[in-house]
Formats: C-alpha cells, structure tokens, sequence
C-alpha cells in the first residue's frame, strides 16, 4: 500500500457526542448563563444526536475533504495547501463594525454562493435594523483595539 493514496472514507462517520461529554463551562472555565449558553431543553440532555442529523452537519467539512484529497492526488499537496491559506485569509477579510460583512469572496472560494438559504430571502439576525453610532461601534470592536 505504499504507493496508493489515502482518502477519506466515503460514507461519514457518526460521530455521536455523548451528553455527559459537553463541556458545561465557558471559554475560560467560568460557568455560562443562559443568556450565553441558551435553554437546554430535556432532549438535548437525555439523549445524543440522531446519527442521520449528525451526518447532515458534518456533511460540508466532509465533502470538503473529500474535494481537497482529489486534489492533492491529481496535483499534489501544494494546491489543498494554497486553497486552504486562501480561504484563512478571505474569512479574515472584514468591513467596518457597523457593516455587515456579506464575505462573498469567501463563499465564491465554497461554491456556496449560489445556495439559497434563509438570510437570502427573509433577513439576517445578525443584521440591525437600524445602525447605531459609527464611532462607538468601532469603537467597542474587538476588531480595532
């Protein structure tokens, strides 16, 4: 086998994370309200993931591996390696605090661009909708500190 090239596996694994296996605190150990955490429901405390929604979200970290070792046997491992520096750095790419960031570049780099998903067509969360003070926004940014 030392001349063929490994590939992942075609059919996900499952990956069922046990509910004991959670970690309850925060980034730094400090335990998170509900505010930063959000309701727990009794589901998500009983029992683990359905293996089928479990598959469904590790689906595009999958198939984006799959993509990049196709890649790598057909060209070699410098083109996953420049195809993942490009994307680290068009996910860096930001606007101003008060404008959201559409990231298009990005999602041009993912082929997500033509999906249509639900901050298409009704409005995004994240987005207010009306803007506040430019100066303190920047301000209180982590990204201009």
């Amino acid at each position: 086998m030392s001349g063929s090239r490994m590939f992942p596996s075609l059919k996900p694994g499952a990956q069922a994370v046990a509910p004991s296996a959670v970690k309850a605190g925060g980034p730094n150990g400090e335990e998170q309200g509900i505010m930063q955490a959000g309701f727990a429901t009794a589901g998500s405390s009983i029992a683990p993931k359905h293996p089928v929604e479990t598959i469904q979200d590790a689906y595009t970290h999958h198939n984006e591996e799959m993509h990049l070792a196709i890649a790598a046997s057909v060209t070699g491992r410098s083109l996953p390696a420049h195809i993942q520096a490009e994307r680290t750095e068009l996910a860096k790419m930001r606007r101003l605090p008060v404008l959201h960031s559409s990231m298009i570049a990005l999602e041009i780099s993912l082929g997500t661009e033509s999906s249509i998903e639900f901050e298409d067509y009704l409005n995004d969360p994240e987005q207010p909708e009306a803007l506040g003070s430019v100066h303190a926004m920047a301000e209180a940014s982590p990204y201009f500190r």
